[in-house]
């Protein structure tokens, strides 16, 4: 049961990510915060109650049955008096402690409604989010300049040049940002590698020698690998998402294996980076609507070496049994995903939604529909 005489602006809010973890923080802010939780929280030495104490002062006890530590936040922004709660990173414990909130009064909100609230504007509210799926610092200290008002910059040097009349000014700034979209959106998620070619012609031991652990199942059955197969790597400081498919032949009486197949199509369709596989001697399959295809051979440590040596420079020739050639396969990938001084600039589109909005801008400026271009614009700058 709720306590009738605490205000309703009083919230909790989880800090940390989502799952288990070492610790996890939760913030109780809004008004009274200090009161309500000084009701809950017991000191585990001294009288002075955790109202008493000072800002940063900080406090062990329990929280109900748990053990934690709290102490006081004075936030810039609000003014406010707000309460951190540090605890393990369990879920069942985290949990407990919003439940027990909750019966005092305490509502449940957001990350987003406590960034909102305390004055962080739309756009790094985004980046901030697409900065905490982040695996590697490369993507993460790209994402980190968007957050500190990188991409704001950005769009209003294009929101200036709209207010001056400089509609051609505007579109040629959002061309510009408009060609890093396609590295931007994949700093969170990961660039997207997907491996073709024939069965048995090393894909799987390939994905296995790149990501240093046998991941994907390796046997000399065609047909092995049915469904795509998802593994996530680190090359050069990058988040990679390697992706096993079935072996592509002309045609199979097996059901499975020509699903398997139709799968495969779509991986490589969508993927940023397509390797496409091939033995010595043997025609490379033929691949539909991706531009981005890297030619490898497999195999060169059992293949002769007067045909290897006579047919270098027309692809990468690579053993993944041995190492010889992967470093120059890593390179030539991370070339092709990390375009030369994309990774340095300061503004990148890093999300889907603003960057089929920025589109839309470019086809209202395009037709002379400033004032809709403008309203769209100033959407991503409150």
């Amino acid at each position: 049961m709720r306590s009738s005489d605490v205000p309703a602006a009083l919230f909790v809010t989880r800090l940390t990510a989502q799952g288990p973890g070492a610790i996890a923080v939760l913030r109780v802010w809004g008004e009274s915060a200090v009161e309500v939780v000084d009701r809950v929280f017991r000191p585990r030495s001294g009288r002075k109650r955790l109202a008493q104490s000072e800002p940063g002062e900080i406090r062990l006890g329990w929280f109900g049955g748990d053990e934690v530590v709290a102490l006081l936040i004075e936030d810039a922004f609000t003014g406010q008096i707000e309460v951190e709660i540090q605890g393990h990173g369990s879920e069942p414990l985290i949990d407990s402690l919003v439940t027990l909130l909750d019966s005092h009064g305490v509502t449940p909100a957001s990350r987003d409604d406590f960034l909102m609230a305390h004055g962080v504007r739309k756009l790094e509210r985004l980046a901030m989010a697409k900065l905490g799926q982040a695996t590697t610092t490369q993507a993460a200290a790209v994402l980190f300049r968007q957050v500190n008002g990188a991409m704001r910059q950005a769009l209003g040097a294009i929101a200036e040049e709209m207010d001056l009349g400089q509609n051609a000014g505007a579109i040629a700034k959002l061309d510009s940002l408009m060609k890093t979209a396609r590295f931007g959106m994949r700093l969170a998620s990961g660039f997207r590698v997907a491996l073709a070619g024939p069965p048995n012609v090393g894909k799987s031991t390939l994905i296995n020698a790149l990501a240093g652990y046998e991941r994907a199942v390796v046997s000399p059955v065609p047909g092995t690998t049915r469904d795509a197969v998802d593994v996530s790597i680190v090359l050069e400081g990058w988040p990679i998402v390697l992706t096993d498919t079935a072996g592509l032949r002309q045609e199979t009486t097996d059901p499975l294996e020509a699903e398997g197949i139709r799968i495969a199509r779509g991986e490589h369709e969508r993927a940023d980076v397509v390797l496409r596989l091939s033995e010595f001697g043997v025609v490379p399959i033929e691949l539909q609507q991706n531009d981005r295809v890297i030619d490898v051979r497999t195999k060169i440590d059992v293949a002769k070496p007067e045909v290897v040596e006579s047919a270098r420079g027309a692809f990468i020739a690579i053993s993944s049994r041995t190492g010889e050639g992967l470093d120059r396969l890593v390179e030539r990938i991370v070339g092709e995903l990390i375009p030369a001084g994309i990774a340095g600039s300061e503004a990148v589109v890093f999300d889907d939604d603003l960057a089929r909005s920025q589109g839309e801008i470019q086809e209202d400026l395009r037709n002379g529909r400033i004032d809709s271009a403008q309203a769209k614009l100033s959407r991503w700058l409150l």
